[in-house]
């Protein structure tokens, strides 16, 4: 196994900003191509990509790699990368990419409960504080957002928490795999992952209806192919690679706590969008969000 050049932490951090901007990018592919090719193309384009950075770095298999690991990073990403992100697009096309993140925020209690009971990991008391900090922000933006509108959208809440709740149920199984196979880099991990998901792809396309990957992206506009590559390198390739890194060597409640991070660097780009500034609602949340990652980073 490898020494991190970066706390878990860090990599986390690295991994949401390059994720969040790319969320914006999906989110314009989801209004032109539709969910399921959006979703088919970035994990075509990570696989590629992390097929062909394994062969030719010349990687070499772990001397010991357990067929349950194998298993597990399948599964993780048929739940992660294939029905976890189809349920997250939506969600960005419904209810916007700040939104959803807000919802997502809540995973760390759901990961810090099955790494509890699995894993045997326990969390320090700051590391408990930051995490209801966190939420504590999710629900500051969520009671803006209920003023604003009147009402919640629950098909796109329902979206996102299910989303959530897939995703949270693949990072587990994630490191899990990376437990039981100690040698296991997060190249490598991610390459099978995304095969995983890219398995679920074709089964969805012959048991449902084809996806057409090849066919609609010809038929695509040369400056939303480029979009589709850009958000394909950002978030599935870029934003996987290090969150991999973050997730195999450090505590997976805490790791996910850094994405608390996101919500608030999505609402700044949704007001350089529109050309206004945060509510105070969103600027109590920023404050809270810094106290938060100070905590979370405390050794």
């Amino acid at each position: 196994m490898s020494f991190p050049l970066l706390p878990d932490w860090g990599y986390a951090l690295l991994s949401v900003i390059s994720f969040t901007f790319a969320s914006f990018l999906f989110r314009v592919m989801v209004r032109e191509a539709g969910p399921v090719w959006t979703n088919a193309f970035k994990a075509t384009v990570a696989a590629s990509i992390f097929a062909g950075v394994f062969v030719v770095s010349g990687m070499e298999l772990p001397p010991v790699l357990a067929g349950t690991s194998i298993a597990f990073l399948m599964i993780s990403g048929f739940l992660g990368l294939n029905l976890s992100d189809y349920l997250m697009l939506q969600a960005y096309h419904r209810i916007g990419p700040a939104r959803t993140m807000i919802i997502y925020r809540s995973q760390p209690l759901y990961l810090g409960l099955l790494a509890y009971l699995f894993l045997g990991q326990a969390l320090q008391v700051q590391h408990v504080g930051a995490i209801l900090l966190f939420i504590l922000c999710v629900g500051i933006l969520a009671y803006e957002k209920r003023r604003i509108d009147g009402h919640w959208d629950k098909v796109g809440l329902g979206l996102a928490v299910g989303g959530m709740l897939l995703d949270g149920t693949g990072i587990f199984l994630t490191r899990m795999g990376f437990e039981m196979s100690p040698g296991l880099g997060s190249q490598l991990a991610n390459l099978i992952r995304a095969t995983g998901a890219l398995i679920g792809f074709f089964l969805i396309s012959k048991i449902f209806a084809p996806i057409e990957l090849v066919g609609k992206f010809r038929g695509l506009s040369p400056r939303l192919k480029g979009l589709a590559f850009l958000g394909a390198m950002m978030g599935s390739y870029i934003g996987l690679s290090l969150w991999l890194k973050a997730i195999q060597f450090g505590q997976v409640a805490r790791v996910t706590s850094v994405a608390g991070v996101a919500p608030m660097l999505a609402l700044g780009i949704e007001s350089g969008l529109a050309r206004r500034w945060p509510s105070r609602y969103a600027w109590t949340a920023l404050a809270l969000s810094m106290v938060a990652f100070y905590l979370l980073t405390r050794e």
